[in-house]
């Protein structure tokens, strides 16, 4: 059963990037944005309002795809926790970390399904909000998916193990796509260039990395499930907290007997 659930959480991975593909690509048009940063807002708004329907379809699909997020997380999680001893506080910052950009871009969606929600019933400014605030949370969010990625690579990395759960390229592959999502967070600053959110170093650098990342974690988490060494942990896990509970159960037989031995002859004294 252990096998078999993690098998379906790891497959979330792939499954997630063909829907925000689905979603955002061929149906909703969203990647690459309908509308640039430095156009206005009337022109903004009559994009969205000529493809309300498409954009309203796209954003739901991505929903969904996004959703798939937090349980492919957990299943590289329980990898990194088999090294990490009684103190798992990378798998922790992993688990949170996913959890929070789980929600921040499921936010991106609900903003572009705004955008449409009442066509020619709002403002262009309104509409132009949305779709600003749109790409606000899901490049300048980047906070989280860095540190995500950084939790892994500093799992992989310190792993002085003889049988790693990840090679060691695959903890700096970790940390390189933690370095490359940054430049997401600086559409904030820029409506034109690379750096805006329209730009190869805003949107396409940041997206195309964590997309690697995502597809080559995903292929060495299925073969570590695979291989089974999630097992052998298992068993040694086992064997460390049975041959810890006797040795904590020969202490206190140990302390008993002394203990014992001290009343008797505390008693023959008194005799």
């Amino acid at each position: 059963m252990n096998r078999t659930a993690q098998l379906i959480c790891i497959w979330c991975g792939p499954a997630f990037m063909i829907l925000l593909g689905v979603g955002a690509v061929n149906i909703g048009g969203l990647l690459p944005p309908w509308a640039g940063p430095d156009q206005d807002a009337a022109y903004v708004a009559q994009v969205f309002w000529d493809h309300a329907n498409r954009i309203r379809l796209g954003a739901v699909i991505m929903a969904g795809g996004m959703g798939l997020v937090a349980p492919w997380g957990a299943a590289m999680a329980v990898q990194t926790r088999r090294r990490e001893g009684r103190y798992p506080v990378l798998t922790y910052a992993q688990l949170t970390c996913a959890a929070a950009g789980t929600a921040m871009i499921l936010v991106t969606c609900m903003f572009w399904g705004l955008a449409v929600f009442r066509p020619h019933g709002v403002s262009p400014d309104i509409v132009q909000f949305c779709h600003d605030a749109g790409w606000f949370f899901f490049l300048c969010t980047w906070c989280p998916f860095a540190v995500w990625c950084t939790a892994i690579g500093l799992a992989t990395l310190l792993d002085k193990t003889d049988t790693p759960v990840y090679p060691r390229w695959a903890g700096y592959l970790s940390i390189w796509a933690a370095l490359l999502v940054i430049p997401g967070g600086m559409i904030m600053f820029f409506r034109t260039g690379p750096l805006a959110y329209n730009g190869i170093l805003g949107l396409y650098i940041p997206v195309g990395s964590f997309s690697v990342w995502v597809i080559t974690m995903t292929v060495l988490t299925i073969k570590n499930i695979k291989g089974g060494s999630y097992d052998e942990d298992l068993d040694l896990a086992a064997a460390t907290a049975t041959k810890s509970a006797h040795i904590k159960h020969a202490g206190r037989h140990g302390r008993s007997s002394q203990s014992t031995r001290a009343d008797r002859k505390s008693a023959q004294s008194s005799g």
